[in-house]
């Protein structure tokens, strides 16, 4: 179990590539779903390589600004996002016709964007840049074109799939949070007083 947890990013990339190889081979026969989510995949692999590892640290970077202390182990904390992206990119391939299912990726992928993005002013940073940013700026284009080649969803399956993608992203980032050593009710008002400035 702990190679598992030391090694998570590269067994999750090893597992998105495998998705994204078999759609390849494939293509032809692969489902418009099946080939955004095989392309969600791949540039989630890429994001969390950039967030993470080249250059990293924006772990580092979120809890420095909050002004708390890592306390949890940085291997451990990842497992949650990379379970949840897993979730996010399979389950619309393997139920490639439901089109609820693709709705969560592409959610997450417009959210990255913009984070990374406002992650600047807000995280103070000295360069015009946060961990990740990058390739969150492909994934939010690539959300985009994938919204407009998509057919017509319907007000229902994007407000369900919504509703998906905040459940699940709520449920792993508490448990990050917490293998991080820390709860909400901790770490609220240090992010009011030293990132909002609010006391």
């Amino acid at each position: 179990m702990k190679k598992i947890i030391r090694y998570n990013l590269e067994i999750f990339t090893g597992i998105m590539l495998l998705f994204c190889l078999i759609t390849m081979l494939l293509w032809k026969d692969m489902s418009l779903v099946r080939k955004l989510a095989a392309g969600f995949m791949l540039l989630y692999v890429m994001h969390e390589w950039e967030e993470g590892r080249f250059p990293g640290g924006f772990y580092d970077l979120f809890f420095g600004r909050v002004g708390a202390e890592v306390k949890g182990d940085p291997y451990e904390m990842h497992v949650p996002a990379a379970v949840m992206i897993i979730i996010f990119t399979l389950l619309p391939w393997i139920f490639n016709r439901v089109y609820l299912l693709i709705v969560p990726p592409i959610g997450l992928s417009l959210f990255e964007g913009f984070i990374h993005t406002f992650g600047i002013k807000l995280m103070k940073t000295n360069k015009p840049y946060t961990p990740g940013m990058v390739t969150a700026w492909m994934m939010f284009a690539f959300a985009i074109y994938s919204i407009k080649v998509l057919p017509p969803l319907g007000a229902k399956t994007w407000l369900l799939g919504i509703v998906l993608l905040m459940v699940e992203f709520f449920s792993m980032q508490r448990t990050f949070i917490h293998l991080a050593g820390y709860s909400y009710r901790e770490l609220i008002p240090l992010a009011k007083k030293n990132v909002l400035g609010i006391k």
